[in-house]
């Protein structure tokens, strides 16, 4: 399966029978909307944001119905954070991205307005809670320890 990828996705791994992990070649959007149309993967399980060091990953997991799952991973730099919005290929995306959004910063290009989630409304714009510099105490009345303590 890998080799009907290859002009669409680099670094394949294949960690398990039906379980593959790959990077886009093009952009993430485009590359997502082939999977959908030519490659049956016409189900968008979840996507998940991580930080890792200066770069955030965004984790694309897509199902086709023989049961295969392909996690696309997309490299996106903190700084300016963007990339283009999935929801016109999966209405569901929107939850994911939102929650992306407001936890992480990653602007989604074209992603519908809507209330915030998860955060409230009354939650401070440009504060996302899950970035390793996020401070708990701005927000919750709580003064960090420090090492000695």
């Amino acid at each position: 399966m890998p080799k009907d990828f290859e002009h669409l996705l680099q670094n394949i791994e294949v960690k398990a029978p039906r379980r593959v992990w790959a990077a886009p070649k093009a952009p993430v959007y485009d590359c997502i909307g082939e999977l959908k149309a030519k490659f049956n993967f016409d189900h968008l399980c979840t996507i998940t944001g991580l930080e890792n060091g200066e770069n955030f990953e965004i984790l694309y997991h897509l199902s086709r119905q023989n049961g295969t799952l392909l996690t696309l991973r997309d490299t996106i730099k903190i700084e300016g954070a963007k990339t283009k919005s999935i929801t016109p290929l999966f209405q569901s995306a929107i939850w994911y991205e939102k929650e992306i959004n407001d936890l992480l910063g990653v602007e989604f290009e074209g992603l519908p307005q809507a209330a915030r989630y998860p955060l409230p409304d009354e939650w401070p714009q440009g504060d996302h809670p899950l970035r390793k510099n996020w401070q708990p105490a701005d927000h919750c009345g709580v003064t960090p320890k420090t090492e000695a303590e």
